[in-house]
């Protein structure tokens, strides 16, 4: 039965896309808001200042959640 439908997914570059890019968003949901509370917790923020258009302390640490996503996606 899995053996099946992974040949279907293979076989349809289509589908194979949309489930490439479903993915990518699942994850890019799950790691952007954990790595964010991390990042705040450990302090990993850039503080305003006048040269900044922030007003609040911003988390520094958003690419790693993008760089985790396309690692798991590999």
């Amino acid at each position: 039965m899995i053996e099946s439908v992974l040949k279907y997914i293979s076989s349809n570059i289509l589908l194979y896309g949309f489930l490439a890019q479903f993915l990518a968003a699942i994850l890019s949901i799950y790691f952007v808001p954990t790595i964010r509370k991390l990042a705040l917790a450990r302090n990993l923020t850039d503080s305003p200042s006048a040269r900044k258009s922030h007003t609040t302390e911003v988390p520094v640490l958003g690419g790693v959640a993008i760089y985790l996503e396309e690692i798991a996606l590999l």
